[in-house]
This record gives C-alpha cells, structure tokens and sequence, in this order.
C-alpha cells in the first residue's frame, strides 16, 4: 500500500480535528521521503534503515529542529500502521524509535522586545496610511499587536478571532495551541480601537483579503520600517510580541505568565520566552568574586588578654 494512499484513507480520516498545516505537512514529508527513495513510498519502506538513511541525508541542508519534525511524521505514520491488525502485516517490522534518536537541538535564549520598541511599533503603526479590506491600515495593524501585546495569542488564534467573542471587556480566544478557549480582560485603550473596526455585520474582527504568507510579508515591512530588530528567521514577527508579553510577565510573577502563555509548568515557558536579558536568574556573577578587582585584606584585630580577676 503506497503511503500516501494510507495517509488520505486511513491517518487523516481518523483524526477529525486535524489542522490544514499538519496535513500539508504530511504530504511534504511524504514526499521527500518517495523523493529520497526515487519512487513511491510504500508502508513496507518504513523502517529503521530507511528511516535514518533519509534523515542522514535531509540533516545535510536542514536544521536539527527541522530533521527531527520529520523524524516525527515517518514514526507517527509507521507506529500507527503497526497498532492496527489489518496494516501491520504490510510492515516489514515494528518501530523502535530509540534506535533512530532525536538529533539534538541547538536553541539560542529567547528574545524579546524593550518596553521602548513595543512603544516605537505601537506609534508607528497609527501613521500607516491605506486600507486593510474596508478599514483604515492604521486601526487595523494598531488593534492587531496591542491585542496580541495583551494577550499574548498566536497570530493564527488572533486572526480566527470572531466579532461574538468580543464582549465589551475582553476577548475570548478559542483557538489555543492547547485546545482550551481562554478569556482575556482588555484595558479601555486597546478595547476602544477594537470598536472601531469591529461592526455587526463581519464574522471576523481581523479579516483580511490576503493570505497567511502576505500577511507575514506586510508584518515585516511594518516593523522592520518602525526600526526594531527583526530577524530574518522564524518567529520573529507575531511571535515575538507575544515573547515580549510573558517576559514582562515572569518578571512580575511567573504565575501569571505561565497563565498568560497556557503553559502545564513554568519550565515550558521559561524555557522558550522568557528573554533572560529581561529576567535575569541568580548566576554566578551574583555569588562570585571578581579577580579582576584588587583584594585589600585586614589584619585580623586579636582582642587584648583580659585580666584575670582575683576574688579573695
């Protein structure tokens, strides 16, 4: 049975909440796969050998990340051929992904905006002229990053965000990365812009006329214009506002972030947001001697003999 035949009759019809970006991504692992064995994949071509064969060969000119997000599809699709009765007898045997493991992966700190640079994109975007649909540029950009500043939602949550969700005080975001709706109160600021470019009659409060790639492109020219760092590599756009929120966050109180950021344990969001230039933990400057600087030591001052007192 050719793998791709499997995906689209059995993987993908099993898993009803399935989002379009996953599937996409099966089809282009799929594809590299069949690709690296010069035809159509098949079940039986799932194995040990195979498998680190191609991902040998994809680390090559991908990232560790990268490499281990296909390492992930090809074991999901093979163990899911295996705990079935009907397909696991087209397998040539049964996955032991220990045996191909995880590449490790190198992740530099998370990086956040200043309070200054936040500011510096919140002023630039109420200058920018032209339309986005039927509503000014300015107010939608605006609404868009001060929402995301105070929620801390993906871009994806934000622009799925519907007109009924907006109560008047805050936003109700249903689609979380951890599948549970949360609600965000919203100071009067940010909730003033939002009625003005949220009428009755649009389903969406964020609508726009562009796809998700030129709504990335648009993101970019808008803040690399308003003069902040913005480097040309993934999730530095939406994304690192959102980081800049749950930083500031953990530097008031790590419970509010890990709230804020819908994380199970602080480690999860210390780990991948919080920018340590902002919060900084104890380290060894804190404890430690510096030998650069000159030690004066004191004579230690001895106490005079006292005198012994004769009771008689």
């Amino acid at each position: 049975m050719l793998l791709t035949d499997y995906i689209q009759i059995v993987y993908v019809p099993a898993r009803i909440d399935l989002c379009l970006q996953y599937r996409k991504k099966l089809d282009s692992v799929t594809s590299k796969f069949s690709e690296w064995l010069r035809r159509a994949a098949v079940l039986a071509d799932l194995t040990e050998q195979n498998i680190g064969g191609y991902l040998t060969f994809y680390r090559q000119s991908w990232s560790a990340r990268s490499t281990n997000n296909q390492r992930q599809v090809l074991f999901s699709l093979w163990q899911d051929a295996a705990d079935s009765s009907k397909y696991a007898p087209l397998l040539a045997e049964h996955p032991n992904p220990r045996r191909v493991r995880k590449l490790a992966e190198e992740r530099d700190p998370p990086q956040a905006w200043r309070k200054r640079e936040i500011r510096q994109l919140i002023a630039y975007c109420k200058e920018l002229p032209g339309l986005v649909g039927d509503v000014p540029a300015s107010l939608w950009w605006l609404s868009l990053f001060l929402t995301i500043h105070w929620t801390s939602s993906r871009i994806g949550a934000m622009l799925a965000v519907k007109a009924a969700d907006y109560d008047g005080r805050g936003l109700l975001i249903r689609k979380q990365k951890n599948h549970k709706p949360q609600w965000f109160p919203l100071p009067k600021s940010c909730r003033r812009i939002i009625e003005q470019i949220r009428p009755n009659d649009r389903a969406l409060i964020w609508a726009t006329p562009w796809c998700m790639r030129h709504v990335w492109t648009k993101a970019r020219k808008i803040i690399e214009d308003a003069g902040l760092p913005c480097p040309k590599t993934g999730r530095n756009l939406f994304h690192r506002v959102r980081r800049t929120t749950i930083t500031y966050c953990a530097k008031a109180d790590p419970a509010i972030a890990q709230r804020t950021a819908g994380h199970r344990d602080y480690a999860t969001t210390l780990r991948s947001y919080v920018d340590p230039r902002i919060v900084r933990l104890p380290s060894a400057v804190d404890v430690l001697f510096d030998p650069m600087r000159p030690h004066h030591s004191r004579p230690t001052p001895t106490k005079a003999p006292q005198r012994l007192r004769i009771v008689g």
